[in-house]
């Protein structure tokens, strides 16, 4: 489920809240109150799964999860840092959520790693191999 799964639409004097097709008649409160709930629910599963994922990246590259998320510009702690900003974004994850996740970094710094993760790419046809690799481990 995500939240796009979730749709919330005024039907006098009731609410009518979808939830990955099911239709709920609700009032106001309910819906809102549910609606929440559900939110805090999805928003836990995503910071799950982005955790996951910097565990996974960690292990392969033998880099502490805190290293992938700091500031260290070594080419060994980017490079593994790309990786796992590349899979979050497979995942789905905005360039916001992801920045959020990585220390607070800026949307655009996170679309830079992801362009310059692409240009490598081209160049690297092994990190395809690696990218696959870690893909498998987090599904």
């Amino acid at each position: 489920m995500s939240a796009t799964d979730i749709d919330l639409q005024k039907t006098d004097p009731r609410y009518v809240l979808t939830v990955s097709g099911q239709v709920l008649n609700l009032s106001l409160a309910q819906a809102l109150q549910l609606r929440a709930k559900l939110d805090e629910i999805l928003k836990a599963r995503r910071g799950d799964a982005i955790d996951n994922i910097k565990a996974v990246v960690s292990r392969k590259f033998g880099i502490s999860i805190e290293a992938i998320e700091g500031q260290s510009r070594l080419p060994h702690i980017v490079h593994a840092r790309w990786f796992a900003m590349v899979l979050c974004r497979m995942q789905g994850y905005s360039l916001s959520a992801i920045g959020a996740a990585f220390q607070d970094r800026d949307h655009s710094g996170v679309h830079y790693a992801l362009t310059e993760f692409a240009s490598r790419l081209e160049l690297y046809p092994h990190m395809k191999t690696e990218l696959e690799f870690l893909q498998s481990q987090i599904q």
